[in-house]
């Protein structure tokens, strides 16, 4: 479980939201069947790609969304439910069998309880009873009684209250981890949530929400707290920085320290204290030397926090609490508190119409707790390594298609394109799964058959490691996915990729397809997360992962300029009447068209240009440059929810999936080309309005 409002260690996972059973669902990634060719590719290529594939397959029930990420997803969650509900552990490699004879124990011990239900329903309220009670109690903002209550929510009950702590890489020295602090707290997805005049609707609901959990619980003046919870909530949301906003990394980099934290930003919060107990010191002494320098990423908002906490009743900030421990334990408690969260979040929220079944909570409730355990034993059974070398060669050859991109762009000048290179050149790779798998110890005669209990036991490991990394050397070394994990990301201040071993398999790479269709797929990723190190995020990172100023004033200023294109383009994208937001979106949408870009140029190296224009050399009458097309579109079909899809145009900075696949191919003329698109088509862009960057 991550620590609540975690500083993000990684930007730009391409977001997904196998043998067997699922090779029949991916047996050939680009298929006529799954198309809709009465729908011409100049008008939309998605539909066209994905047209039939998307009537066919509506969203099962207990999903927002379905797609190909999610039907791999599902797929790789069985895999990992039969491990754990195995009689016994049959390991596949003796040197690691008592390691992963231990590592089963804990998973199947952590599940059974999960899945336990009669024993959840039982104890009721009882295992969190103490806690609510203490929230209740308190009297006072003043002193110790807060910052004990907040501590105590943070490190073992996985609150996520009034703000985030934890570690985070120190932006302007990649070599040191410290201290980060952020904005928090909130009960909605997003602040937008409590300022946006269309989602009135939404708030209303939520505010009955939480009257309904109190009365649940038992707590007297149900009505009357839920809205004092949300007034309160409101009045710090309105004070946030928005998603957009928090994408500025020069704004959310401020050095603090203790001192200047206690003095200056919340004077009214007792900082010592809540620091001593999260990170298990013993004297206050201790503390400033043992936490070092803080990165305080939203001054404003936390200087906010002090004067609406200032403001409010201790009573309204104790149902506060009281709340948010609920709301954390929500799925966790007995069935009315379960069917209660899941008809606000998922009903209400994402337009989920039916709840998973247990099985399908259970192993979440697992990877939140023992992910890194359970990915030791995934890779135990399932990843033999065999792509590796495979994919390793993709991501080279993506990588010398970005240095000679980066050797022909004619608006950077010789100093840049120097240090552009240089940080191209150090790009760092982490495929499959780490080499140094964390210590499961703190596990070892804890996990027991009380559900609650093992859930803040999987709170306080997942804490204390985290915060162990404060003040310390980085962990250059360090995963921050599992290799369960369907996705990949970037990593600025380590200036890495990494892609888990989940991720090597249909749709997106196949050791029998075609180059055309994994370089598409694999290949559009690995370029995807490539480009994050020059979006407008990771630009401002150097090749060794600190964020300084590598551009001449001309260049940033000429980079800029490009990327105001693709915001605009962006802004042009309408879900349901709301446009999408290009600040928000900017980096993902750079990256999605750098990486189809480069991915191709790497195609092109691979096979020639004849090649790969030539229907001879292709494969169902396409040609390679075709399929190459057709197997990016494929990646990204979805059916979705309206309420879903509305949801993550305010949360997500990912654009939707028919605007990922079809925005960044009305900039390439080699798409035009392979499908004949004129000027005119819903899929061309006239060359003045195009994205021209990487």
């Amino acid at each position: 479980m991550s620590s609540p409002g975690k500083v993000a260690p990684v930007s730009g996972g391409i977001d997904m939201s196998v043998p067997g059973a699922f090779a029949k669902v991916f047996q050939c990634c680009v298929n006529r069947e799954n198309m809709d060719e009465s729908c011409p590719a100049s008008h939309d290529f998605y539909k066209y790609a994905n047209g039939n594939w998307l009537t066919k397959n509506p969203i099962p029930e207990i999903y927002p969304a379905w797609g190909s990420f999610l039907i791999l997803r599902d797929e790789n969650e069985e895999r990992c439910k039969n491990i754990v509900t195995s009689v016994a552990w049959e390991p596949t490699e003796a040197g690691n069998a008592d390691t992963t004879a231990k590592l089963f124990a804990h998973c199947k011990t952590f599940y059974d309880a999960a899945m336990d239900e009669a024993s959840i329903e039982a104890l009721g309220l009882s295992p969190i009873q103490a806690h609510l009670d203490a929230a209740g109690g308190l009297a006072t903002l003043e002193g110790p009684a807060l910052a004990a209550l907040v501590a105590t929510a943070h490190k073992t009950l996985g609150a996520n209250v009034l703000f985030g702590y934890g570690s985070t890489i120190d932006k302007k020295c990649s070599d040191d981890t410290i201290a980060g602090l952020g904005q928090g707290g909130l009960g909605l997805p997003d602040r937008d949530y409590y300022t946006d005049e269309d989602k009135a609707d939404k708030r209303e609901a939520y505010v009955k929400h939480i009257e309904n959990m109190f009365s649940l619980a038992g707590i007297e003046g149900a009505a009357n707290k839920a809205a004092e919870v949300m007034k309160f909530e409101t009045a710090y949301a309105s004070l946030q920085m928005t998603k957009s906003e928090r994408r500025d990394v020069q704004k959310t980099y401020n050095i603090i320290t203790l001192e200047e934290l206690q003095t200056t930003i919340m004077s009214n919060f007792d900082w010592t204290l809540y620091l001593k107990t999260v990170h298990g010191l013993a004297d206050d002494a201790d503390v400033a030397a043992s936490v070092g320098k803080i990165c305080l990423s939203t001054v404003d908002a936390l200087k906010s926090l002090s004067k609406v906490l200032s403001e409010t009743e201790p009573a309204t900030v104790a149902a506060y609490m009281q709340w948010k421990i609920l709301h954390a334990f929500a799925n966790h408690l007995s069935t009315p508190f379960v069917t209660e969260h899941f008809d606000f979040f998922s009903k209400t929220l994402a337009g989920t119409k039916e709840q998973k079944p247990r099985w399908k909570r259970a192993m979440g409730m697992l990877e939140g707790a023992l992910g890194e355990a359970l990915g030791q034993l995934y890779v135990d059974k399932h990843f033999s390594g065999a792509s590796k070398p495979m994919a390793l060669e993709i991501v080279e050859s993506v990588r010398e298609a970005l240095k000679d991109r980066l050797n022909e762009v004619k608006w950077m000048s010789e100093s840049t394109r120097a240090a552009a290179m240089e940080k191209m050149a150090g790009f760092r790779v982490q495929i499959g799964f780490t080499d140094e798998w964390p210590c499961f110890d703190f596990f070892d005669g804890k996990l027991s058959s009380t559900h609650i209990e093992n859930i803040m036991y999987g709170n306080t490991f997942d804490w204390n490691r985290d915060i162990e990394r404060v003040n310390k050397p980085t962990d250059k070394n360090m995963w921050y996915m599992t290799p369960q994990t369907v996705n990949a990301y970037y990593h600025p201040s380590m200036n890495l990729i990494c892609f888990p071993a989940a991720i090597l398999q249909p749709p997106f790479f196949d050791v029998n397809a075609d180059l055309a269709v994994n370089y598409g797929a694999m290949g559009a990723v690995v370029g995807h997360e490539m480009t994050h190190g020059f979006d407008d995020q990771g630009s401002q990172y150097d090749a060794k992962g600190n964020m300084v100023n590598w551009w001449t004033e001309d260049d940033k200023k000429d980079y800029d300029g490009r990327v105001d294109v693709m915001k605009r383009q962006a802004e042009e994208h309408e879900v349901l009447g709301q446009k999408l937001k290009g600040d928000l979106t900017a980096g993902e949408n750079l990256a999605d068209l750098g990486g189809l870009k480069l991915a191709l140029r790497a195609l092109e190296a691979r096979i020639g240009s004849e090649a790969l224009r030539s229907k001879d050399a292709g494969v169902d009458g396409f040609s390679p440059l075709q399929r190459f097309f057709l197997s990016w579109a494929t990646v990204w079909r979805q059916n979705i929810t309206d309420d879903r899809a509305k949801q993550l145009v305010t949360i997500d900075p990912h654009g939707p999936n028919d605007f990922r696949s079809n925005g960044p191919l009305r900039n390439m003329p080699e798409f035009h080309e392979a499908f004949g698109v004129k000027e005119g088509d819903p899929m061309w862009k006239p060359v003045e309005e195009r994205v021209d960057v990487w």
